[in-house]
């Protein structure tokens, strides 16, 4: 399921989206081993997107209700 939402937003283009639908995986995982596969994974596909972002708790809220206000959140 990860991988399916990160294939279309890498597709898409659209690596804020990419980051908003990884952010609550890596937030939730108790293992230290899983959520670091989860962040080597976002940094190889952001080194293919067309920004890459870097995503801290300051600049992921403007992120969020910008898609929100896109309709795409």
């Amino acid at each position: 399921m990860i991988f399916v939402f990160s294939h279309s937003a890498f597709f898409n283009r659209d690596s804020s989206q990419l980051f908003l639908f990884f952010i609550p995986e890596v937030r939730n995982r108790r293992n230290k081993r899983q959520s670091s596969y989860f962040i080597i994974v976002i940094s190889i596909l952001s080194l293919y997107s067309v920004s890459i972002i870097v995503v801290n708790k300051a600049n992921l809220l403007p992120i969020a209700r910008r898609l929100k206000a896109n309709g795409k959140g």
